[in-house]
């Protein structure tokens, strides 16, 4: 069961460390309105079109500049944005959703308890790293097209301790030792080299995001290798269908689906949340499959 007041103290611990001044707010607001606005406007006029080569080369790049650290720390303004709760509006660290996100994949972990966990789009394998060190019992697996986020994945899961800075505000004793428990490897997602219902859960964090060009054989891979579960949190396309959020997911060509397009005749829903703090340009939702 997911804890409201656990998401809170999340927020809380992000949220604080941002200075609040309201005019600042109000102007990265207009600038960031004004941003997504032109990119929507240019993806039109320059047919701009998702492909996976698209992707690899973005992320090669950006998981080759990702310091950790930095990206974690909460008052690192150089890495802030506007975000929304409850009606209200904030700045805060980017890194506020993936803690939460990071304690969603936990919490549900706790209640659906796997024998073995997928992760599809790992990336630089850092969830799964957490994970690993929780569930020491658990088989991890992650697998991605970058080599850039592989290669650092396969290095980082090498050190023996997580500093702190690296898991704060999240209140779980991480264990300290060489990861034994964890394989990663450099796949296509549309051809998932795994066994036909081998895997218990099967997750994605924000994956499928880049991935609405090749979706449905995407999907078609994780429904055929998961034998139990699947978890989704992604941008469903429900979740961002007016102003700067439809601007921003449409522009991107992100994850064109509605959380309910996911059921099918071998799959029902059995749990589907929404309401957690969010940037305001980008909204996502938990979505949990079971196997029938």
């Amino acid at each position: 069961m997911i804890e409201i007041k656990e998401i809170e103290q999340i927020l809380d611990y992000y949220k604080k460390r941002i200075k609040k001044n309201k005019f600042k707010l109000i102007l990265i607001y207009i600038k960031d309105y004004y941003r997504k606005f032109k990119n929507y406007i240019f993806s039109i006029l320059r047919f701009f079109q998702r492909t996976q080569e698209f992707t690899k080369v973005r992320y090669n790049r950006i998981w080759n500049k990702t310091d950790l650290k930095i990206f974690y720390d909460p008052e690192n303004t150089n890495n802030c944005s506007i975000h929304s709760y409850k009606d209200s509006f904030f700045l805060s660290s980017n890194a506020l959703s993936t803690r939460i996100h990071q304690y969603l994949v936990i919490n549900k972990i706790n209640e659906l308890k796997p024998n073995s966990v997928l992760e599809v789009g790992c990336g630089q394998g850092f969830q799964l790293l957490l994970l690993s060190r929780l569930y020491p019992e658990i088989n991890f697996f992650g697998i991605d097209q970058s080599d850039e986020g592989i290669m650092f994945a396969k290095k980082f899961a090498q050190k023996k301790i997580i500093e702190e800075e690296l898991t704060k505000p999240l209140k779980y004793n991480f264990n300290n030792s060489e990861t034994q428990n964890i394989n990663y490897s450099i796949q296509d997602a549309k051809k998932l080299e795994f066994e036909s219902n081998s895997i218990d859960l099967i997750f994605t964090n924000l994956a499928l995001e880049q991935m609405d060009n090749i979706k449905f054989e995407v999907l078609s891979e994780i429904k055929r290798v998961s034998s139990k579960y699947i978890v989704l949190i992604e941008p469903f396309k429900d979740l961002n269908n007016s102003g700067i959020k439809y601007l921003h997911h449409s522009s991107k060509q992100y994850f064109n689906l509605k959380y309910n397009e996911l059921v099918d005749e071998n799959y029902a829903i059995v749990d589907y949340q929404k309401n957690f703090p969010s940037q305001i340009s980008l909204n996502y939702g938990l979505l949990v499959l079971k196997k029938l």
